[in-house]
């Protein structure tokens, strides 16, 4: 942590690290003897949320929850260019340290269902979640600035008051809170980059060095994944003590005609710069054509190979899906897009819970990103080496789903028989059972250490 940090030429000091939020990490500060919050807005991606200009997202909901009366810290000051926000600091525990006390809150529940009233009022919700509420004084205060459009699944009766309680709900986040911590203390993680004089190419790194090598090629996406390399060491932890793991970004800068054939080239090449070699190979979605291609044209990197949720050619309909992608994203139609989006790749209970996420996410991708996007969601046109898998000489495990949109079962089934690989189906799974089901990462390393 610095000790130090100038907004808009006023300088203060740091006493401690407040929390890490989904949209930025907020500190103690103070200045000429007065205590403020100094929140620094990060690009780091949580698990289920991916902003992207956070900072306006920060003032147009503050001045919405100023609006509706909901009682929050006065921002004091905003360094836009920084990406830095001064607060009024509101001592006291948050809702949620006095639960994880053993203390009850039933005494400030009128007041957050006056908060609630006035969010639903003004077609709002706010995160009702306990740890972003502040008791001083005998008042609550909402001290996040966040709020979204008003849904009734989440409002506080329907979502937050489940975890104003010592309810099965809280102490479940509570045990994975305190171990996910205890992971990402156990696990050291980095985001590397990878130079040549033709590309940069970032990855993330953790795992054991000098054990075999993991490689794991992410499908396409409209932001990239490095943001998220502490929520990816989490979900991928099992790997951890058996395997160094290499998670690896498309190239930095993108040609305009950029293949899929052309990452699987440039990825080998970094794969090599990096000295690794006889690598568990897993790919996913468009990184699984990466996958198939590295395989099949550079065999002595691959030992073993798992093909997630992917495809040896583009069926018809998957082209369709993506040239539907590709138009709203050349029509600047970003909300369309995200929810297509997520609406093609996760199952339908997912999507409808993480609507307002796609909708956020709409909000802060740049256009550097968007034009990104269309490159890389055209790259796999005419792709197919139906007829050149015969070449793949190492085991292999292919994953698919049973309601997969993206690439139906049968298309799974097809590639385990060309690949002469094991199948395995999650009948009720989505394209993106590699996130919904909880056991996808235990049942590849189980077949990798095999």
């Amino acid at each position: 942590m610095k000790e130090k940090i100038t907004v808009n030429g006023r300088e203060y000091r740091l006493i401690k690290l407040l929390g890490h939020g989904k949209g930025g990490y907020s500190y103690l500060a103070e200045e000429s003897g007065k205590q403020y919050v100094i929140k620094q807005i990060h690009h780091e991606p949580c698990d289920y949320y991916a902003f992207g200009n956070k900072i306006e997202a920060e003032l147009r909901d503050y001045e919405r929850l100023q609006k509706a009366g909901i009682r929050m810290p006065l921002m004091i000051d905003c360094d836009k260019e920084a990406q830095i926000i001064v607060k009024q600091y509101i001592a006291g525990e948050t809702v949620f340290e006095a639960l994880e006390k053993g203390k009850s809150v039933e005494e400030y529940l009128p007041q957050v269902r006056e908060m609630a009233r006035q969010a639903y009022e003004n077609g709002l919700n706010i995160d009702y979640f306990p740890t972003n509420f502040v008791i001083s004084d005998g008042k609550l205060w909402y001290i996040d600035y966040e709020c979204n459009e008003y849904m009734s699944e989440w409002n506080f009766e329907n979502w937050g008051r489940k975890y104003w309680s010592r309810s099965e709900e809280f102490e479940a986040w509570l045990k994975q809170q305190r171990d996910g911590k205890m992971e990402e203390e156990r696990i050291t993680v980095a985001v590397e980059t990878v130079r040549n004089d033709e590309f940069e190419m970032r990855y993330v790194h953790f795992g054991t060095r000098g054990k075999r090598s993991f490689v794991l090629l992410p499908g396409l996406s409209i932001q990239s994944v490095m943001g998220s390399a502490q929520a990816i060491a989490r979900q991928y932890a099992v790997f951890a003590e058996d395997f160094e793991v290499f998670v690896m970004d498309r190239r930095e800068e993108v040609p305009a005609d950029y293949t899929v054939y052309q990452m699987a080239e440039d990825t080998a090449i970094a794969l090599r710069q990096l000295g690794v070699e006889d690598v568990c190979l897993m790919g996913v979605s468009q990184g699984g054509m990466m996958a198939q291609l590295i395989a099949i044209n550079h065999p002595d990197l691959v030992g073993k190979l798992v093909l997630c949720s992917t495809a040896p050619y583009v069926p018809a309909a998957s082209a369709a899906r993506m040239q539907q992608w590709l138009l709203l994203a050349q029509q600047n139609k970003r909300e369309e897009l995200c929810l297509a989006f997520g609406e093609a790749v996760y199952s339908p209970p997912v999507f409808e819970a993480y609507r307002p996420y796609f909708l956020s996410m709409a909000q802060s991708i740049t256009e550097e990103e968007l034009s990104r996007f269309i490159i890389m969601a055209s790259a796999t046109e005419g792709f197919d080496v139906r007829d050149k898998l015969n070449m793949i000489t190492c085991p292999v495990l292919v994953i698919g789903a049973g309601k997969d949109r993206m690439f139906a079962r049968e298309v799974s089934c097809q590639l385990a028989e060309l690949t002469r690989g094991e199948l395995f189906i999650y009948e009720n799974g989505s394209h993106a059972a590699y996130d919904e089901e909880p056991d996808y990462p235990e049942r590849v390393h189980d077949f990798l250490i095999r």
